[in-house]
């Protein structure tokens, strides 16, 4: 018969023994027992809601990562802008957006770079500088005598007129006509301008999207590089969000996740073969718009590997001294 001091303890036990089995269940769902008590992390993403357009699923997927890795329980919801300001840059890529927005993907050196609190790990570690070209008939037939950068400059080229990209091939002679960005395709096709810049890792997704029947085709020999990416921009007013996606962002490229990324996603896994970029002459371009957290990302943070045969080098001395502090030792990007 058990004696009044051990009747008194068995309810306790069995009280921490059944702590001790939940603890134990979070814990192998992936949760600890502190986050299953959390209130998620509101978190609004622009375009979030395009589940069907692969590049923004790209960025979305490495962004949820990127929260995980930072240990965050989070909801994602689109960006909710009025109808009055929906286009209007002035509020998107400013600290003006909240309360409707909290962070962007968006080109480094822009709007979003002199009000909005920078991520310091590029999302495509550097490839959104390398710049291929759509083409129409007879943008096609001009670039095929084009051998050198002054060459190029003869032949027009479109481009976003709030891109940072217009303005860098303006800085380097080019002529660039610019335009709204949900415009330029059908400027193209209609012999508006005679090329179109786009990024290597857009081009394969796009080329889904808008078919051939327009006759336009991508260019087969040239190609242009100038430091730059897209980074994710957070509102300044949102200091928890911007401090956990830079941990995030950190782990996962320490850990080789943003390369497998970048490797494996539909959007970008077919790169190498659409591109075929040892195959193209390569202009290189100077970029006077990054500010200096931003260039010091793109130096520090590269790609395992752009030119076959180069994976699995050591990373940068710079890249090798910030993973030190997460992985305990400098790491080999996978």
């Amino acid at each position: 018969m058990p004696t009044p001091f051990t009747a008194m303890r068995t309810p306790r036990l069995l009280y921490r023994y059944s702590l001790s089995l939940l603890g134990a269940s979070l814990l192998a769902l992936g949760l600890s027992p502190c986050r299953a008590q959390e209130t998620p992390m509101v978190v609004r993403m622009e375009r979030a809601n395009e589940t069907d357009n692969p590049v923004i699923t790209y960025r979305k997927e490495l962004l949820e990562k990127a929260l995980t890795a930072a240990g965050k329980h989070y909801t994602i919801q689109h960006c909710d802008f009025p109808a009055n300001i929906t286009n209007d840059a002035r509020v998107r890529y400013s600290k003006r957006m909240q309360p409707y927005c909290d962070v962007i993907a968006t080109s480094a050196g822009g709007k979003a770079s002199r009000e909005l609190a920078l991520v310091a790990v590029p999302i495509y570690l550097g490839g959104n500088g390398y710049r291929v070209f759509m083409a129409n008939q007879q943008g096609l037939a001009k670039v095929a005598k084009v051998k050198k950068l002054p060459q190029l400059s003869q032949l027009s080229v479109g481009s976003g007129s709030d891109w940072p990209d217009s303005d860098i091939m303006t800085d380097a002679g080019l002529k660039v006509v610019r335009d709204k960005t949900e415009t330029l395709f059908d400027l193209l096709a209609q012999n508006r301008f005679d090329l179109l810049t786009r990024a290597v890792y857009e081009v394969s997704s796009e080329f889904r999207q808008i078919g051939l029947e327009d006759g336009i085709l991508l260019e087969p020999q040239l190609m242009l590089h100038y430091p730059n990416d897209l980074f994710f921009y957070v509102a300044p007013q949102r200091a928890d969000l911007q401090q956990a996606l830079s941990l995030g962002m950190k782990i996962l490229y320490c850990q080789g996740e943003i390369n497998r990324h970048l490797r494996d996603h539909p959007s970008t896994r077919n790169m190498r073969s659409v591109i075929r970029p040892e195959q193209r002459t390569v202009f290189e371009l100077p970029n006077r718009h990054l500010n200096p957290m931003e260039a010091q990302a793109l130096q520090t943070y590269t790609a395992a590997a752009f030119v076959p045969g180069s994976s699995g080098r050591p990373m940068r001395p710079a890249a090798a001294r910030a993973c030190a502090g997460i992985n305990g030792k400098p790491a080999i990007a996978h």
